[in-house]
């Protein structure tokens, strides 16, 4: 099992929240997996960043990019 966190945790991360960061460390313990994000979230932080300068886009995308992303799909139930 692992973690799914979202956009404000991923912004915290960014903002070096040392309480998330600390509680992110705590829960580490019991999930080790690396966390994961949503689409939904991967796509927030993205539109969030659209007016960062061009260094500090590059930065972002990086940080995301060390996430995986859960696809959602909806199947119909027979």
């Amino acid at each position: 099992m692992s973690l799914v966190i979202d956009t404000s945790i991923l912004i915290g991360i960014r903002n070096n929240n040392k309480n998330i960061i600390e509680s992110l460390n705590n829960l580490k313990k019991k999930y080790p997996s690396p966390p994961k994000i949503s689409f939904m979230s991967y796509f927030e932080f993205i539109f969030g960043i659209r007016r960062k300068s061009e260094i500090n886009k590059v930065k972002e995308i990086e940080f995301i990019s060390g996430f995986n992303v859960i696809q959602t799909t909806k199947k119909r139930q027979k």
